[in-house]
């Protein structure tokens, strides 16, 4: 905890408190059990809502995805609601967020928070099954690490940055770093 309230202005820090304050036990838990790990942090909703949207502001993708989760806890009457959700997933679904596009189909798929459209959320799900494939590939180059093929994890990493993944282009850059994956004097390309 005191490395998040260290981190001062970081989104990532906003987000991570602000699960942490959603997830922490009830003020009135007294078992052992679940109030391990949080040592004096107990559950304040309000505090969670404040840091997430400091997260959020700071166009941190995971924060706009779990304040739409936020509003969809019917036990929060002063947050619940589902079109706040639906403007949560929608903008953490513009940002790349595979969960946050689910959601929105889904919601537009049953009507919950915006109009009923099978054919929005058919656009929205099959994005969501285009991301799955990329995430196979992901996972793909994570074994080819494991088993030292380095180069053609490298060159999958490389593949899917050019597609827009992040993650992907941060890989390939580790690899590159750390490994001499293209040796010198080598031709890669005709």
């Amino acid at each position: 905890m005191k490395h998040y309230t260290r981190a001062g202005d970081d989104a990532r820090a906003y987000n991570a408190l602000g699960v942490i304050y959603y997830v922490a036990p009830d003020p009135f838990e007294t078992d052992p059990t679940k109030l391990a790990g949080f040592k004096s942090i107990r559950r304040d909703r309000k505090k969670s809502n404040q840091l997430l949207k400091l997260a959020a502001d700071k166009n941190h993708v995971q924060a706009h995805y779990n304040l739409g989760a936020l509003h969809l806890d019917e036990t929060e009457k002063d947050t619940f609601s589902f079109s706040k959700a639906y403007e949560y997933f929608k903008t953490a679904a513009s940002l790349g967020h595979t969960m946050g596009a689910y959601n929105i189909g889904v919601m537009h798929f049953t009507g919950l928070g915006t109009f009923k459209s099978c054919n929005v959320a058919n656009a929205f799900l099959k994005h969501v099954i285009t991301m799955g494939e990329d995430s196979l590939d992901m996972q793909r180059g994570y074994t080819l690490v494991e088993q030292g093929m380095y180069e053609e994890a490298t060159w999958l990493y490389m593949e899917l940055a050019e597609q827009g993944q992040g993650v992907a282009a941060l890989n390939a850059a580790l690899l590159l770093e750390k490994f001499n994956i293209f040796e010198t004097g080598r031709t890669l390309l005709g």
